[in-house]
């Protein structure tokens, strides 16, 4: 497949879609879980997530969100 496109083995592998690196769809929530942690660092599962949802933020126990933050 290189030297068909007439490109080296090197520029090929840098270029791959495939291998690039994905964006975490989950960074933001993470974020303000560790925020809430660090700020109240007693708070347990129950209170992050009872946190996340005074925030407005969606996500509780079923989605595991709560678990990033002692992960």
């Amino acid at each position: 497949m290189v030297d068909l496109g007439g490109m080296s083995r090197p520029s090929f592998y840098r270029f791959d879609a495939e291998n690039s690196p994905k964006l975490d769809r989950d960074m933001d929530l993470r974020d303000a879980i560790q925020r809430i942690a660090l700020k109240w660092p007693s708070y347990g599962r129950p209170r992050i997530t009872a946190e996340l949802k005074r925030q407005g933020r969606k996500g509780g126990t079923e989605s595991g969100a709560a678990d990033h933050a002692r992960g």
